[in-house]
């Protein structure tokens, strides 16, 4: 025999999984509320086409994919802008002449980032692009701090 459920009858059901569904994925926190410890919380962004002068002028896209500190507040949230100028202001102050390699440049960018911010996992992916008269291959570097999956984009066909 089936049994029809009448319109408040499936407001209930509906309701009755709602709040199981919140109370097994880990509830609704208030704003500003810490989300509970072992909750794992993620962010990443990227820069397209970045013009550096570093070995002799390069396009490169960095990739940022980076862990919240456990435990995060809500306040407590840096705002990617921030990150992003700090790793292109690194950028922007490398001697071109001294033609610093690629990985330490990715590495010294990603442990800047790791150690002022409130992340407790960082990676940071840099692609650069070959120049007339360089190499000809697109290049990709990362540096991984911490417990989080390195990144590891496929560089495209084309530049940026």
């Amino acid at each position: 025999m089936i049994r029809r459920i009448g319109p408040t009858g499936t407001t209930a059901v509906l309701a009755a999984l709602t709040v199981f569904a919140g109370l097994t994925a880990g509830g609704y926190l208030p704003p500003g509320q810490a989300a509970p410890t072992g909750d794992k919380w993620d962010f990443m962004f990227q820069v397209d086409g970045y013009q550096t002068a570093n070995q002799g002028g390069h396009l490169l896209n960095l990739y940022f994919n980076y862990r919240y500190n456990s435990g995060i507040a809500d306040a407590d949230l840096p705002d990617y802008l921030e990150l992003r100028a700090a790793a292109l202001d690194y950028l922007d102050r490398i001697d071109p002449a001294t033609g610093t390699y690629w990985e330490i440049i990715d590495r010294n960018i990603c442990t800047q980032l790791a150690a002022g911010f409130p992340v407790e996992a960082i990676s940071c992916q840099m692609q650069v692009f070959p120049t007339v008269g360089g190499p000809p291959s697109v290049r990709s570097v990362t540096y991984t701090i911490g417990d989080i999956t390195p990144l590891a984009i496929p560089g495209p066909i084309f530049g940026p």
